[in-house]
């Protein structure tokens, strides 16, 4: 029996004392697609994971039975370059147990990992692994260490715990389960975690603590959360996991249950996929998005799941516009070292577009007045590259001009090719302020400047309320007053068909181009934006870019819809 289970087995075993008193609620699954077992290895357990998505790669770090002799729980790490789902993952092994730890007893679990800059002994590190140990025996007397590392693999330690039970060690589980995020507070990370020093209604609380270093962790006492018990007394919420959604501006947040009892008394556990608008504060509402449980996997034990995200640690959407949840499962913990590492994925955007960006402050990676180079879209993940004087606004959701003369240009890689299926759609708010304009077009160069390297591209004139739309650089096709003008921001709409190689434009809702028929063959290798302001004619922040959005068709890679426990995992003899 592994030690960390042991641990949190004598943390669940005080719920049989409750149990007459628990009226379950019982609700529908949702929209959940139940993908199966993705990870299986013979001879151990698996669970408890956490999930970033890295330049291109899908990294997952999670727990398992230390390998040494010396029994004990440790954190392992594997990588996988295609989507998300069963297979393909290539195990790298062993990275934090607790004979690395310079603070662990026998046991180090329930990884959070979370990009950033963070400085350990004068070194700046890109990576902090948040993880649990135990200081008593039998896993209990928990508190969460941190580890820092630039590659995901090779970990330096802090010598000292970061989050300890407010009430100090009580011989009870203690604090851990942790799960680290940033969010729209900017320069904040968010950690949530379990804390049996703070009962409630027979359990522990998830409680809340802030940081700016990844080390120091503030308030003590912990702030309470609407997570501990947020559905009732009948929940069980020991194991929390939250991301952001700048694309939604909306938390989402996974939480454990207690179902009911089985047939042998054994306890049966399900998770809850959860979101709300307000979940920084300690009465957010939080609204149910599906349930994990017993009918839907077949497994007993459906345990402290981690949400998939990309590396600034916001909520992992893929182009079909789903969200992922990866979480260990099996039977009751005395069946025996039986879990696996499951997938189920639930419906975020209904349409969602290949490439979004709302220009939001998030985390240490976009500041108020910081620049837009360097980093990413939130829907798509594409990296901006972009004059020093193309910068995030003051006011959430823009971009705009840092100084009032001269270009302020930026753009990330995009090629059409990558919609053959479908025409590819530029959409964006262009701001009317100041003498200058504002453009936005397909281009070969993302900093080149339209002029010189647009190959399709739509210019509005700020100050004479007209519109002009090139390509191949500087060849005028159409020009005319804006249609429908707003005093603000313009909405312009350009479509680009590879196959029949014919470009359409929309503004405000009219088309002023048709299906026109470019006279070249453009090898268009980037999306730009393109401001300009004359000299004296403009002060800084008088131009502005809001709600950047290429549309492209979905694809499905798999689906199921079947979404019982037999046909979930149907298969043929013959391809």
């Amino acid at each position: 029996m592994h030690g960390y289970q042991i641990g949190r087995r004598v943390m669940l075993l005080a719920l049989f004392s409750i149990l007459p008193l628990i009226g379950i609620n019982q609700s529908a699954q949702g929209q959940l697609i139940f993908d199966g077992q993705i990870l299986d290895r013979t001879g151990a357990w698996d669970g408890y994971p956490t999930i970033t998505f890295i330049n291109g790669v899908h990294h997952i770090w999670w727990c398992s039975s230390h390998a040494d002799s010396t029994g004990g729980d440790a954190v392992y790490h594997a990588t996988k370059p295609t989507q998300l789902g069963p297979g393909g993952w290539t195990v790298h092994g062993e990275v934090v147990n607790h004979l690395l730890s310079p603070v662990a007893t026998d046991l180090t679990c329930d990884p959070s990992l979370v990009k950033g800059d963070f400085v350990f002994e004068s070194v700046h590190y890109a990576y902090a692994l948040y993880y649990t140990y135990n200081t008593g025996s039998g896993g209990t007397d928990n508190a969460v260490a941190v580890a820092f590392s630039n590659n995901g693999a090779d970990f330096e330690f802090y010598s000292d715990p970061v989050i300890l039970p407010d009430d100090g060690f009580t011989g009870l589980y203690g604090a851990g389960a942790s799960s680290a995020a940033w969010g729209p507070n900017v320069g904040v990370l968010n950690t949530w975690y379990y804390d049996t020093s703070h009962p409630g209604g027979g359990l522990g609380q998830v409680r809340y603590k802030s940081s700016t270093d990844g080390i120091a962790f503030t308030p003590t006492p912990s702030l309470p959360t609407s997570l501990a018990l947020g559905f009732g007394p009948a929940n069980f919420a020991g194991s929390p996991d939250v991301a952001y959604s700048p694309v939604l501006r909306e938390w989402f947040a996974e939480t454990g249950r207690l179902d009911a009892l089985g047939p042998n008394n054994e306890l049966i556990l399900e998770l809850l996929i959860i979101r709300s608008h307000d979940g920084l504060e300690p009465t957010a509402e939080w609204s149910e998005v599906g349930r994990i449980d017993t009918a839907l996997t077949g497994q007993a034990w459906n345990v402290e799941g981690g949400l998939a995200r990309f590396s600034d640690s916001s909520l992992y959407i893929d182009r079909n516009g789903y969200g992922y949840l990866l979480f260990g499962a099996g039977e009751e913990v005395s069946a025996g070292p039986t879990w696996r590492i499951f997938q189920v994925r639930f419906p975020v955007l209904s349409s969602p577009p290949l490439i979004l960006d709302s220009f939001q402050h998030f985390g240490i990676f976009r500041t108020p007045g910081g620049n837009l180079g360097g980093t990413q879209t939130e829907l798509g993940q594409r990296s901006w590259t972009a004059e020093s004087t193309l910068v995030l606004d003051s006011s959430p959701g823009r971009i705009t001009n840092s100084s009032g003369t001269g270009s302020h240009i930026g753009g990330f890689p995009f090629a059409t090719s990558e919609e053959p299926a479908a025409p590819a759609t530029y959409e964006v708010l262009l701001g009317r302020g100041g003498a200058g304009w504002g453009a936005v077009g397909l281009a070969t160069s993302p900093t080149g400047g339209l002029f010189a390297s647009g190959g399709a591209w739509v210019l509005v004139h700020s100050g004479q309320d007209q519109y002009e739309i090139y390509a191949n650089g500087f060849s005028q096709i159409a020009s005319g007053a804006v249609p429908n003008l707003n005093p603000d921001f313009n909405f312009v709409r350009l479509e680009y068909v590879q196959g029949t190689n014919r470009l359409s434009v929309a503004i405000n809702g009219t088309t002023v181009l048709t299906s026109h028929l470019l006279s070249f063959s453009p090898a268009f290798s980037n999306a730009s934006i393109h401001l300009a302001s004359p000299a004296g004619g403009d002060t800084a922040g008088d131009q502005g870019v809001r709600n950047l959005r290429i549309n492209g068709a979905p694809y499905h890679l798999f689906l199921d819809g079947f979404e019982t426990s037999d046909m979930s995992r149907w298969s043929v003899s013959d391809p």
